[in-house]
């Protein structure tokens, strides 16, 4: 008597494995999709990440020329004024100080405009790179003696809304579920008297 798998069994075994593969690719596409899906996320994250190191950056170099102007700080007192996307003029300071320390301003003002626009990197004559929508604010608060220095931009997905009034309402169907925002102040002692 022979020992082993009869034909019929062994065509039974044979339908069965090939079963087992069609599974085990339909779970494998799943898991592709998965990834890809995966992936997209993090790219988003990753530009999220970096439009805020960006902003970062931006805010940094204000508060330092701020900083470095103490003759022509006034001239830093914006108010309501939002520089970037959509402030096309150059800034003219008349303020206080000698006319060196108000060119300084002026110049450290219209650079901070451009790279707010993106000036960067550009194509042909327009302004490519940089945040999208992004907004400068510079506000004086008298109480405190302090400019608060504010960078808003439009972000790639919706998200909690941020409360300030630079860039109000013009990020996303409510106004502000797109905006991003960072903002620092900096405190200037006052040593006249």
């Amino acid at each position: 008597m022979r020992l082993g798998v009869s034909r019929s069994d062994n065509t039974a075994q044979q339908g069965f494995t090939l079963i087992e593969v069609l599974i085990s690719l339909l779970i494998f596409s799943f898991g592709l999709l998965g990834c890809a899906s995966l992936q997209e996320s993090a790219q988003k994250y990753m530009q999220e990440a970096y439009s805020r190191s960006y902003a970062l950056n931006l805010l940094t170099i204000m508060l330092g020329n701020i900083g470095v102007d103490s003759q022509a700080r006034d001239c830093y007192q914006l108010n309501r004024l939002e520089l970037g996307v959509g402030y096309e003029q150059l800034f003219k300071c008349t303020s206080k100080g000698s006319a060196e320390a108000q060119q300084h301003a002026e110049d450290s003002i219209n650079f901070w405009n451009e790279l707010l626009q993106g000036a960067h990197t550009t194509n042909g004559q327009k302004y490519i790179g940089g945040l999208l929508n992004a907004r400068g604010c510079i506000a004086f608060d008298s109480a405190s003696n302090s400019y608060v220095v504010t960078v808003v931009w439009q972000g790639i997905t919706q998200a909690s809304p941020t409360y300030s009034n630079c860039g109000s309402a013009i990020f996303g169907s409510d106004g502000n579920s797109y905006r991003r925002l960072v903002s620092a102040a900096l405190y200037v002692p006052n040593l006249e008297g």
